[in-house]
């Protein structure tokens, strides 16, 4: 019999909205939920009305963390705040029944926290860019 993984999915887009990028990641959880039975989506809350912890679906879970003011911004706002998501992160991953198998990282800001929070606890980590428009 084959064991489980916990999937962490990071991404800095929102998922209550219909960005690509926040759809695309809300989706993937609740398939990777279905499939490992444990995949946790964990997202920089952009609305104070936003519960903290939301199921997506079956083994899927939508953790929203604290990082910056609770509100949309551009990633040039977001950047300043990325050592606070970081630090969520490790918070969350430092215990036993929070660390994840491994982490997958959606964006160029989220792969920054969660490289930064990953790599101090010695959990693997895959980076996915879904866009790096440049103006």
């Amino acid at each position: 019999m084959s064991s489980s993984l916990h999937i962490a999915l990071v991404s800095a887009a929102t998922a209550e909205t219909e960005q690509v990028e926040g759809v695309h990641v809300r989706e993937l959880t609740r398939a990777l939920g279905r499939i490992e039975r444990q995949a946790t989506l964990y997202m920089r809350r952009h609305d104070e009305t936003a519960p903290g912890r939301t199921k997506l679906g079956d083994g899927a879970t939508l953790i929203h963390l604290d990082a910056g003011p609770a509100r949309p911004l551009t990633d040039d706002e977001l950047t300043p705040y990325v050592k606070d998501l970081a630090a969520e992160l490790r918070r969350r991953w430092s215990t036993p029944q929070g660390r994840p198998d491994i982490v997958h990282a959606h964006g160029w800001i989220a792969g920054l926290a969660a490289t930064a929070a990953a790599r101090d606890l010695g959990i693997s980590i895959v980076q996915s860019y879904h866009g790096l428009g440049m103006t």
